[in-house]
């Protein structure tokens, strides 16, 4: 072997150099840089309230709240508005003798449009609720007004770009109901949800 090339023969330095380049080469599976973006997602809808409940209130007497709902997507959000009502003894479906509801189109009575929502997450009429087997804890129950233009069984109401609209709740309460009370205001996406 006559040709050498720094000593080694040709032939193992030319197979050197091509393990050489074929260790420096290699298929990629990207052609280009990567650009990252991220942010936060926060929830559309934002509910604020007054509420101003007496720390012992009696039967027959009003609980009175105001919620406000905005709509801070540029986007229309559809939603469910439930009140979620919680109390030391089962409800029945009478302990509310009336509920009025004041939004900017007037005042309305919704007693005989309430509804609760059942384990299932379907809306069953609240007068139904004292027989019902479709609800396992009475204590704790969703409540939904199922009125008024823009209703959707499936999807709630619609929420529209820079909707801003203020709600005013009366409830009366039965002469004879007596028990710890707990009231939350939400919107849901899904009437399986919670407050």
């Amino acid at each position: 072997m006559k040709n050498k090339m720094l000593g080694i023969p040709v032939a193992l330095f030319v197979i050197g150099l091509l393990v050489a380049a074929s260790a420096t080469a290699m298929l990629v599976t990207y052609l280009s840089n990567t650009v990252t973006m991220s942010t936060t997602v926060s929830s559309p809808l934002v509910m604020t309230g007054d509420v101003n409940i007496a720390p012992t209130i009696y039967g027959g007497e009003v609980i009175h709240y105001e919620v406000t709902t905005k709509n801070l997507a540029n986007a229309s959000i559809w939603s469910f508005p439930v009140t979620e009502v919680s109390s030391s003894t089962a409800f029945t479906g009478n302990e509310f003798t009336q509920i009025n509801l004041t939004d900017p189109s007037g005042t309305y009575d919704v007693t005989t449009l309430m509804d609760y929502v059942n384990d299932a997450g379907v809306l069953k009429p609240l007068t139904d609720l004292n027989t019902a087997t479709d609800i396992a804890n009475k204590k704790d129950i969703k409540l939904v007004f199922s009125y008024g233009g823009g209703w959707d069984a499936t999807k709630g109401y619609i929420r529209t770009v820079g909707f801003d609209e203020l709600n005013k709740v009366d409830i009366t309460l039965a002469s004879n109901f007596a028990g710890d009370l707990t009231i939350k205001s939400c919107q849901l996406y899904s009437l399986s949800g919670s407050c």
